[in-house]
């Protein structure tokens, strides 16, 4: 009985699972048929889809070759028209460079100014000159005086010209250019014609800021709209030290001058190369003077007028290297190479291009400055690693303003260069900035005699980007030395890198000088490339071209190792009862004996440290600045890193 059930119900499954079956089957069958029937309808409008297409292409053939004819007249007219398109557009520009400038003042006039339409351009353009409308005649071959005389016979004209420039601004004007001349130039009969003292002529000569000529780098570098601290007689003094007129005569006879600069070129050599024609030094290497620009001009640091990256990078030092040797060649280039006169500005541009750069990292200026001074047998024992040396410093220090001058249109000065620097940082208007408008900002448009260098820092403060260092035969480190110096302008950029020359006796900072020389020569360094603890972020990123070139300069800089530092001695841990309030104990270097028996000595990077700690917060620290020589006051200030401090 139970066998004949499940025969049963099994029957019965078997049954339901057949019509389940079929009634998908069927539902498969009526899918099937719905998409061949989508099918047949989207073979048919992809039919007409191509018909259409078909049609389209006919027809865009008929409407190209009815419109061929005109299509070549069209490509005809604006090939005769580019021309006379390029010339306006450069007119253009001319008129918006004016403009920018001028509109200005303009607008200062208010409604009190009314004039006519060419004096309204004649105002705007600066100069005394005329625009014509096109003609026969190339504009650029016409003088100011045809110019009028056209523009009254065409009745565009009804008033006489407004003449801007006196001929006490002309002759400022021209007095100024001439001053940019090398002085092999100016002492020779290459100025004995009336037309090479032509201003026109000079700014020609005098190219841009970003040439590499000996004509282009005397006019430009440094910046010419400051005037040069010279001579012995050096006001407002800052303490710097300032030494111009320093001769050398320690060495036999004049070397022939190497084809390219040597990082291992002697004192001697050094001197008796400074002893020779600036011009002649810097023709035989003016193949590598002018490869370094070019690599400046593709540097994170373009012009001489631009202001340090906020974030440094070893590269920088390469670059602020060339800027201050171009300055020091400029002044050089300008200064009298007669028998007797002073050496020292072509020794320094001697030195500044055959440094070997060093850059001290973020963080660690200050507290090599702020250590203890070195004493007369530490001084006697410190060699540099080279006979000159260039320290470029990652945070620059801070010349701080000392002096309030009172000086008629200072500020109005001071914002015409800085809009001037914006425009020669701006790269694709460096190349095209004169002398002209340079020279006009920094006298007020002629108006005025320029300001000193001196008085900017005064007024202004100023940074010190980097300090060359020259050995003696010996190695031991030279009383001279240079100040690497630039003025902020509140563009962003600088108003231009002096590298002036100095004398360890004069200066007020002698030991904060000495203090970064020991660095040089007591601290340890290393190539960028070969950073082990920076390898996670350089090694596995794929260069790029502006990386690569960062790389390539970046392998001349020596970056000291400011991590190679020692505890000093803690002491036997005796109580003596004394209560030191908290401070900062000063970083020094200390004799350490080592080697077979202690026979051998060697410096050893002691860091600051903090003293009693838990004490409570730290006082503030206040520096004292060292008395000036001609009795000026200077203003106290109490911040930590915006002074070069000379601590007690």
């Amino acid at each position: 009985m139970i066998s004949v059930a499940r025969g049963r119900h099994k029957k019965a499954k078997y049954s339901r699972d057949l019509r389940e079956t079929e009634t998908a089957i069927a539902q498969v069958q009526a899918d099937l048929a719905a998409e061949e029937h989508l099918l047949q309808d989207a073979l048919s409008t992809r039919a007409e889809v191509d018909a259409l297409k078909a049609k389209l292409r006919q027809a865009c053939d008929d409407r190209d070759r009815a419109c061929q004819p005109e299509a070549d007249r069209l490509i005809n007219e604006i090939a005769a028209l580019q021309p006379w398109r390029s010339k306006v557009q450069e007119q253009m520009r001319l008129i918006q460079v004016r403009w920018g400038k001028a509109s200005e003042y303009i607008d200062e006039l208010g409604d009190t100014f009314s004039e006519g339409t060419e004096n309204l351009l004649a105002i705007v353009s600066g100069v005394d000159q005329a625009l014509l409308d096109i003609g026969t005649t190339p504009v650029a071959q016409l003088t100011s005086e045809a110019a009028v005389r056209i523009q009254r016979a065409r009745g565009e004209r009804s008033r006489d010209p407004i003449h801007h420039h006196s001929d006490k601004q002309k002759k400022l004007f021209k007095d100024l250019l001439i001053s940019r001349i090398p002085a092999d130039e100016v002492s020779t009969d290459h100025l004995a014609s009336a037309t090479d003292t032509e201003p026109a002529t000079l700014v020609r000569r005098a190219g841009t800021v970003l040439d590499a000529s000996v004509r282009a780098v005397s006019a430009w570098h440094p910046m010419p709209w400051i005037v040069e601290p010279s001579g012995e007689s050096i006001s407002p003094d800052l303490g710097l030290g300032l030494a111009f007129t320093s001769i050398r005569t320690d060495f036999v006879g004049l070397p022939e001058v190497p084809d390219q600069p040597a990082a291992t070129m002697s004192a001697a050599s050094r001197n008796a190369l400074a002893a020779r024609p600036p011009r002649q030094v810097f023709d035989a290497w003016h193949r590598t003077f002018a490869a370094e620009t070019e690599h400046c001009i593709r540097s994170r640091i373009p012009t001489p007028v631009d202001a340090t990256p906020r974030h440094p990078v070893p590269a920088d030092a390469a670059t602020l290297r060339h800027w201050y040797a171009a300055a020091a060649w400029g002044r050089a280039f300008r200064s009298p190479a007669d028998c007797g006169t002073s050496t020292a500005h072509s020794r320094i541009a001697v030195a500044t291009q055959a440094a070997v750069p060093f850059w001290l990292p973020p963080g660690h200026t200050v507290t090599y400055v702020d250590s203890e001074p070195l004493s007369s047998d530490d001084l006697g024992d410190l060699r540099l690693p080279y006979p000159q040396v260039f320290l470029a410093f990652a945070d620059p220090l801070q010349l701080a303003p000392i002096l309030e001058l009172d000086i008629p249109g200072f500020d109005e000065a001071y914002a015409w260069l800085a809009h001037i620097v914006a425009d020669i940082a701006a790269k694709e208007r460096s190349r095209r900035q004169t002398i002209t408008e340079v020279l006009s900002a920094g006298t007020r448009g002629f108006t005025g005699e320029r300001l000193s260098m001196l008085d900017y820092t005064a007024h202004l403060g100023a940074r010190v980007e980097g300090i060359v260092f020259l050995a003696d035969a010996l190695g031991r480190l030279d009383d001279e030395f240079a100040w690497c110096l630039t003025i902020p302008a509140k563009s962003g950029g600088v108003l231009g890198r002096w590298t002036l020359p100095a004398s360890l006796e004069r200066t007020a900072f002698r030991d904060q000088v000495i203090n970064l020389a020991a660095v040089t020569a007591w601290g340890d360094w290393h190539r960028p490339e070969d950073d082990s603890a920076g390898g996670d972020l350089h090694a596995t990123i794929q260069l790029d071209a502006d990386r690569r070139r960062l790389t390539n300069a970046a392998a001349t800089v020596r970056v000291l190792n400011v991590k190679t530092t020692a505890r000093s001695d803690s002491g036997d841990g005796a109580y003596s009862g004394a209560q030191v309030a908290p401070h900062i104990r000063r970083g020094h270097w200390r004799r350490q004996r080592y080697g077979p028996s202690r026979s051998l000595v060697r410096r050893v990077r002691i860091a600051p440290v903090l003293v009693n700690a838990s004490r409570g917060d730290i006082g503030h620290r206040v520096y004292r600045l060292p008395p000036v020589a001609d009795g000026h006051a200077r203003r106290a200030d109490n911040r930590k890193s915006t002074t070069i401090p000379a601590c007690d």
